[in-house]
This record gives C-alpha cells, sequence and structure tokens, in this order.
C-alpha cells in the first residue's frame, strides 16, 4: 500500500517506528513517516522527549553510512556547495559551520540558545529554509545576524522585524529558494541540519557538548 501509494519512488526498505500506525521508509538516503494507509506523509524527526534524543538523525546517520559502504555514488561535498550569498554568518574563526534553519521551528531556536549562542572561533553561516513574512523581515533587516538572533531569543511570532520592501522581499525570497536547491541536493529534509567544514552533515538538534565533540576538541564555547 505504501509503495503504490509513492509511485516513482525507490523505497530501499519500510520498517515500523516507535509510534503505533507510523511506518518509516527509506528513500534513497532520505528517511520519511507515512502512515499504514499511505495516505499521509510526515517530513521531520521523531524526538525523544524523556531521553532528549533526535531518533531520527540517528536513523539518517545509519542510512547514510550503510548507502557510503555500498559504494553508492555520493552527492558532492556538501560543503562545496553551500550559497554562502544567501547565508546569515554570525560569528568569526577559522572554522566554518552551516545550519539550514528556520526562525519558527521550536528545535531550531533550542539549538541556538543552548549551543550556537555561547559558541566561539567559528563562523556559524545561518540558511534560512522558511518563506514566512518573520523570515523575509530577518533577511531584509538592516543586521540580520542580530534579527536572527532576537528572533530565536523570544520566538519569531513575537519578534518585531521591520515591514520589508517590496524589493527586498524579492531579494530575500531568492535566497530561500537558493537555500531550498541545496537543501534538496544534499537530501536534507526538516531543520535544523548541521554541515560541519569538512562536508559532514548531522541532521537534527545537537546538545551543547554533542556539538563540541562533533565540531571537534579545538571548537570553543564560552
Amino acid at each position: 500500500t505504501i509503495a503504490s501509494a509513492m509511485p516513482g519512488t525507490s523505497i530501499k526498505s519500510t520498517l515500523p517506528t516507535v509510534i503505533d500506525g507510523l511506518y518509516e521508509v527509506v528513500a534513497g538516503d532520505n528517511v520519511l513517516y507515512v502512515d499504514t494507509t499511505g495516505r499521509y506523509l510526515v517530513i521531520g524527526s521523531i524526538y525523544d522527549l524523556k531521553d532528549d534524543k533526535d531518533l531520527s538523525a540517528a536513523r539518517r546517520e545509519e542510512v547514510r553510512r550503510a548507502s557510503a559502504a555500498s559504494g553508492a555514488p555520493q552527492p558532492s561535498t556538501a560543503i562545496d556547495a553551500v550559497p554562502l550569498e544567501a547565508a546569515i554568518t554570525v560569528g568569526a574563526g577559522d572554522r566554518s559551520l552551516t545550519v539550514i534553519t528556520d526562525p519558527g521551528c521550536a528545535w531550531c531556536r533550542r539549538l541556538w540558545l543552548e549551543s550556537l549562542k555561547s559558541l566561539s572561533g567559528v563562523r556559524v553561516n545561518h540558511l534560512l529554509l522558511s518563506g514566512t513574512p518573520e523570515a523575509l523581515g530577518i533577511l531584509c533587516a538592516r543586521d540580520p545576524g542580530a534579527a536572527l538572533g532576537r528572533a530565536f531569543e523570544v520566538s519569531a511570532t513575537t519578534a518585531k522585524t521591520p515591514v520589508p520592501s517590496a524589493r527586498c522581499q524579492s531579494a530575500a525570497q531568492a535566497k530561500i529558494a537558493r537555500v531550498a536547491r541545496f537543501a534538496e541536493r544534499i537530501g536534507a529534509v526538516g531543520t535544523p541540519v548541521l554541515i560541519r567544514d569538512d562536508g559532514a552533515i548531522h541532521a537534527g538538534f545537537l546538545g551543547r557538548d554533542a556539538l563540541m565533540d562533533w565540531l571537534g576538541d579545538d571548537t570553543d564555547a564560552s
């Protein structure tokens, strides 16, 4: 039923999840979710709030490693394709971290507050994957980095960002479209998605200590 509901999609496997009635579908290097009827598709992550763990991120990493081990063709190095012209860059340093994010995403907000806000010695390139008025306002702000920080600090729905001009809205929408194409190219589904400066990809939230470990020992958090 699931396969017939997704014609043209190369499905590698279908497995039950921890949620009754919800099945994991591996298509390419993507991990998606569908109900038993194949009518409803869920794109995103399953989080275990009790254990504070992103279950989907762990599965995506397993799928990626299995694909690499099988000798399957891999996408070009993600870091080489990052659309930096569409990024909001915060911080400075010899190392870089790219984050596909959404100012209205609760886990993106938590990532900012708990992990990215105190990060030092790293340039963080934020790529907005959201076409909401709040996102457009952030991209069109005089200081987009500060505007993004305010949105995460007080939540995007209550942060006050000026209404952008029609010309700036058009430019901002073009940037978001470039981010969407990049996300599709690397197989990123949902937000947040983190890309290290060596091209390694992590889908989902990382706490402060886990982020430090993932980035390497020479990363500092104040």
